[in-house]
């Protein structure tokens, strides 16, 4: 690849205008690229799937030197040159695959933030970073905090790192400093569902750190390379701008809060932030083939979440045409819902790509009888017909004045991170989203210090965090009431 490499590093353009498969042999050998199934692909597939880019300590590594280089088997390159290579190679897809989807290459678009971010003098929190890297991994789980110690900007004021400690002390201690450095809750936003793996007496309002999963945060912390319509987010402010106040007794935070619900109906919902690295010892057959797995199991889980999410939608709709906590329809508080609040308003451009969706799901709903379909066997061929009824729609919702399917790229940062939550109603009649371990009966809460609410389970005279939530008209503090407020136990 040594002709490739010289003119990917030299060459004006960071970026190929063609795919791979779009480009005949001639154009081919001018830029010094082989086929598809030449085996020297596999070992640049390698660098993309590799677990190295995930590595918490790596960040560090990458991130202070004034000049990194990176070994490669026997190829030692710079980071500026790695970078590019990996940018070309990317835009070429080869094999067609698109590896935004890969958690690794999510990591290394994360590392060259966090570079150039750092060789400028920005130091960020320790909050921060671990929002940023929070899919990051770590043999010993108390390195997902002490591996970013060095790169925050409280570095000379925290403790050396300790593991004599046990895993729930390093986590329990790090999240209470950092409420009280940053003045809110917004750590909340990395408490994800339980996992096996979780220490059993890590307190539920403590994230599990060592845990690269979980849905996104509400508050879009960490989002460093996405566009910048991810930001508005940060403009919540649920419990109004009280000052955070709250002590420690044992292991549970005690803190002011307001109930404002109880979750009666959920909706479905599917993990969209699973990572999808493959595995390339196997040659890019198995590459191909796994891909093209996960991109099925992906597209028909998200078909599936939707048919729940209309479903739920039509019985709400059914019941109040008002959305009585903002006084706009109904249908425009589930769209604002489902894009968390990040729209401005909503357009004739939104409902109309809503129709599509509509449309959409309304096909599944015929082909499986409108009860869905998650066994694979059943699922794919179904999928592929789904998938053909779609293609064949495509000019006929043009003509009749639908927007045209590039429309829909303008929002797919909004709306991609909402299926990893589940859509819900209460019976007051509000809607929002939330966690995947919600169930019916769950509260929903406004913590002081907080800037987005919270979904809590009963648990005694106190409650265990299930993780955050998007109430829609309870964003902005228009729900919280001084008189209501009462003191509160989380476990």
């Amino acid at each position: 690849m040594s002709k490739a490499v010289d003119v990917l590093i030299l060459g004006d353009n960071e970026v190929s205008a063609l795919h791979l498969s779009e480009m005949d042999a001639a154009r081919r050998k001018r830029y010094g690229l082989p086929n598809w199934h030449d085996p020297r692909w596999k070992l640049l597939l390698y660098i993309y799937a590799s677990l190295w880019m995930r590595r918490t300590w790596i960040v560090q590594e990458v991130a202070l030197p004034r000049k990194v280089d990176v070994l490669i088997g026997p190829v030692l390159i710079d980071w500026r040159s790695l970078s590019i290579i990996l940018f070309y190679v990317e835009s070429l897809k080869v094999l067609g695959l698109n590896f935004a989807s890969l958690g690794s290459w999510r990591a290394f678009l994360t590392l060259g933030v966090r570079r150039a971010r750092t060789q400028e003098g920005e130091l960020s929190t320790l909050s921060e970073l671990l929002f940023e890297h929070r899919r990051g991994k770590a043999m010993d789980p108390r390195d997902r905090i002490f591996g970013l110690m060095g790169l925050s900007a409280e570095r000379e004021e925290m403790p050396p790192a300790d593991y004599a400690a046990s895993v729930t002390s390093v986590f329990t201690n790090a999240t209470i400093d950092m409420f009280r450095r940053s003045g809110n809750l917004d750590i909340l936003g990395l408490v994800g569902s339980v996992r096996p793996d979780r220490p059993e007496d890590l307190p539920s309002w403590v994230p599990d750190y060592g845990s690269p999963q979980g849905p996104h945060p509400i508050t879009k912390r960490g989002t460093p390379y996405t566009s910048e319509s991810l930001q508005v987010s940060s403009k919540f402010a649920a419990s109004g701008h009280g000052k955070l106040s709250f002590k420690i007794d044992g292991q549970a935070l005690i803190l002011p809060a307001m109930i404002i619900g109880e979750i009666h109906e959920l909706a479905g919902c599917c993990l969209g932030q699973r990572d999808d690295d493959v595995d390339v010892q196997y040659g890019l057959s198995h590459v191909i083939l796994a891909y093209a797995f996960h991109s099925i199991q992906d597209r028909i889980a998200a078909i599936n979440t939707g048919l729940s999410w209309e479903n739920l939608a039509r019985r709400v709709m059914g019941r109040s045409p008002t959305y009585e906590a903002t006084g706009e329809s109904m249908q425009d508080a589930l769209l604002m819902t489902y894009y968390e609040g990040q729209a401005e308003e909503i357009t004739d451009e939104i409902r109309a790509i809503h129709a599509l969706e509509e449309f959409a799901i309304m096909v599944w709903r015929i082909l499986t009888l409108g009860r869905g379909c998650t066994w694979l066997p059943a699922a794919m061929p179904l999928i592929t017909v789904f998938g053909f009824a779609m293609w064949i729609s495509r000019p006929i919702c043009t003509f009749l004045g639908y927007s045209p399917v590039s429309s829909l790229e303008k929002y797919a940062d909004m709306a991609k991170d909402a299926t990893d939550r589940r859509l819900f109603t209460t019976k007051d009649g509000l809607v929002g989203l939330a966690p995947p371990d919600s169930v019916p009966g769950d509260r929903l809460a406004l913590l002081q210090g907080s800037r987005v609410p919270v979904v809590l389970h009963q648990d005694g005279d106190g409650y265990r965090l299930v993780g955050e939530s998007y109430v829609h008209g309870a964003m902005y503090g228009e729900m919280m009431d001084a008189q209501k407020v009462a003191v509160i136990k989380i476990r």
